[in-house]
């Protein structure tokens, strides 16, 4: 038989006695044992008696004890309570048994019961870090703060090294109000562990109470570069990364971040010789959008806003842009980057095979659309995202006060791309190729979070280590372009990056020149332009005939809602036989259809029919009819979905 023993002395803690009768009563009625597992008493002198008990219920107890962990992790604290008794009646000589019966109890709301608990673990080590934090606890639930202030000033005394200690202690005081003397504790905690990220965050949060919201981001910021994850704070770093947008978002607030970018604007303005002026207009498409004065003829710049959102920081990033142009200017490498018709047309000879399934479903008109869409959507995020990461850095090395406003801007931002990339993953319709660069242009701007906020959400955006080695690569040749950068050579870092992704035939780029008009032009899909030489030939925006026609072509959705997909086939193949010889309108001639025996259509009711017939039954070849009327049906479309 394994046994425990144990000397006490009388004159020492725990059983501090007058005679060693009394201190066998004592330690008896502590460990409350029955006669089965009553320890054996030994005194070996005037005033030391030995303890010996069987050890084998020393690991009985452990056993249940362990239970008592998991049922108190899973916050079933009954369970957690009744396996702590078990333990303690086997074993009741281990003072952290009796500590984790004091704080389930206490998380039963019995504060009584908590605290002879927490005694009982103070009587078997005075010394217990965790009994003496939560004593303090307890009294101060019970309103007793100037004893609880005792058990803290132990832990003090007792653990002055202890770096979790000070920790939390550091967060009761803050919880009190006392955030001089937390926030010391705090930074005591740091010197003594400077990559515990919990007295980062108490840090933060102190500041932020405090309403010191500056204060309150650089904390966020130290805790997330110097601070790691471990198994017991897994969760505090999402909890940093919220915090420093909590505080991001209050001097977003700050009508005092608007004069300072205002500043910025009016230095911008002295130092090249025109005006910035900043208008807000919230009718406009963007949330904030530079009209550089060369490219509209103005001795002037504005940058129209929308004054919601993050849109100091989207001011700012306009005019680190209007700077690098201004700069690239003077030094005669000013580029204007636009799309034209040739470009888009270059991109519809790719991709068009791989779009017939948007075809099939929306047919030509509507998959023209969404291929124009897809164009400049992916256009223009590789004409951006160098020349953005250029920007993003001005702001942060140049301007540091504006970091906490870009941090949020930025990250909120990183959410929403990474949220559209996860919702057209899993698309048929969108080509695999467009997926893809996509997905690494946002790797690539996720980067710029990682490597100045240390955080980012790049890992969810990756599919590949592919992705991840091109992502990685290209951030490298940005910091490589900025390290050596010089006016203008920005774009180098975007030609460069438009010709890797296969993309340069999609921008018309010329060298600007003073009062020199905007690269862009209208493009347009094929149908559009179908129906612009229509435009041309019947008067432009002819509302009359889109009206008539639209009510011919509603006639004909009804006609064909009663038939099948063979039916409608079959008609559409009659209405282009008869088109091959083409179809006179605006006279008295006639035509007719077989499915429709007596009936005499006009020219433009027939032209109608002809159109829809073929939207419906072969929608990938509409075009190939070259009926310019996808104005009219849509207008057809919306009235007959009102009337179904």
């Amino acid at each position: 038989m394994q046994n425990f023993e144990r000397i006490f002395d009388m004159h020492q803690p725990p059983f501090k006695a007058d005679s060693l009768d009394a201190m066998e009563y004592s330690i008896l009625g502590f460990f409350k044992a029955e006669d089965s597992s009553r320890p054996q008493l030994e005194r070996i002198s005037d005033h030391e008696i030995k303890v010996s008990i069987d050890e084998r219920k020393a690991q009985k107890a452990q056993k249940q004890f362990d239970k008592a962990v998991e049922h108190s992790n899973a916050h079933k604290f009954n369970s957690a309570r009744f396996a702590l008794r078990e333990a303690i009646g086997l074993w009741p000589y281990n003072s952290e048994y009796h500590r984790l019966l004091a704080q389930v109890t206490m998380e039963g709301g019995d504060l009584e019961k908590a605290q002879d608990s927490c005694l009982d673990a103070l009587l078997l080590d005075d010394r217990n870090l965790w009994a003496l934090l939560l004593m303090g606890n307890i009294l101060n639930a019970k309103g007793n703060t100037e004893a609880a202030d005792g058990y803290f000033s132990k832990i003090l005394q007792y653990h002055p090294d202890n770096a979790l200690a000070l920790n939390n202690l550091g967060g009761i005081y803050c919880k009190q109000g006392k955030y001089a003397k937390g926030t010391e504790l705090f930074e005591k905690s740091l010197s003594i562990d400077p990559e515990n990220l919990n007295p980062y965050y108490g840090m933060a949060l102190a500041r932020y109470r405090m309403q010191d919201y500056a204060k309150a981001f650089d904390w966020t910021m130290q805790g997330l570069e110097k601070g790691s994850e471990r198994p017991e704070n897994m969760a505090m770093r999402p909890l940093l990364i919220q915090l420093a947008k909590d505080a991001s978002s209050k001097l977003d607030d700050d009508s005092a971040m608007l004069s300072k970018a205002m500043d910025v604007a009016l230095e911008l303005g002295h130092k090249y010789g025109k005006p910035v002026k900043l208008q807000n207009d919230e009718n406009q498409p963007f949330m904030a959008h530079l009209e550089f004065g060369d490219f509209y003829g103005r001795n002037y710049h504005i940058i129209k806003y929308r004054q919601q959102g993050h849109f100091i920081h989207l001011v700012l990033h306009e005019l680190m842009h209007l700077e690098m142009m201004e700069e690239a200017k003077a030094a005669g490498k000013l580029l204007k980057i636009g799309f034209k018709q040739e470009n888009f047309d270059l991109f519809l000879d790719k991709f068009t095979p791989s779009l017939q399934k948007v075809v099939k479903l929306m047919g030509e008109a509507k998959a023209g659309q969404f291929a124009k869409q897809l164009f400049t959507g992916i256009s223009q995020q590789v004409m951006n995202n160098p020349l953005d990461l250029f920007v993003e850095t001005k702001i942060y090395e140049q301007h540091p006060q504006f970091r906490p406003v870009q941090f949020s801007s930025l990250y909120d931002m990183e959410e929403t791309n990474l949220k559209a990339i996860k919702d057209s993953a899993g698309s048929e319709y969108i080509p695999a190729e467009i997926k893809s660069a996509s997905r690494c242009l946002n790797m690539i701007s996720s980067l710029f979070l990682e490597r100045h906020y240390h955080c980012s959400l790049f890992k969810n955006f990756s599919t590949s280590e592919l992705d991840d080695e091109f992502a990685r690569i290209s951030y490298d040749k940005f910091e490589r372009a900025w390290n050596s950068h010089s006016a203008g050579s920005e774009y180098e870092l975007f030609l460069d990056l438009a010709e890797v992704m296969e993309m340069k035939d999609y921008f018309t780029i010329t060298l600007a020149t003073d009062g020199a008009s905007k690269v862009d032009e209208e493009i347009e899909t094929d149908a559009e332009r179908e129906q612009r030489k229509f435009d041309e030939t019947h008067g432009k925006n002819d509302e009359m005939v889109n009206m008539m026609m639209s009510q011919y072509m509603l006639a004909a959705l009804m006609d064909f809602d009663k038939m099948d997909y063979e039916q409608v086939k079959d008609i559409s193949r009659e209405c282009a036989f008869t088109g091959v010889n083409g179809i006179s309108v605006g006279g008295d001639k006639t035509y007719t259809l077989k499915a429709f025996p007596g009936k005499q259509f006009s020219g433009y009711e027939f032209l109608a029919y002809y159109y829809v017939s073929w939207a419906i039954a072969e929608p990938e070849h509409l075009l190939d009819t070259g009926l310019p009327f996808h104005k009219a049906y849509s207008m057809a479309r919306q009235m007959w979905e009102k009337r179904n």
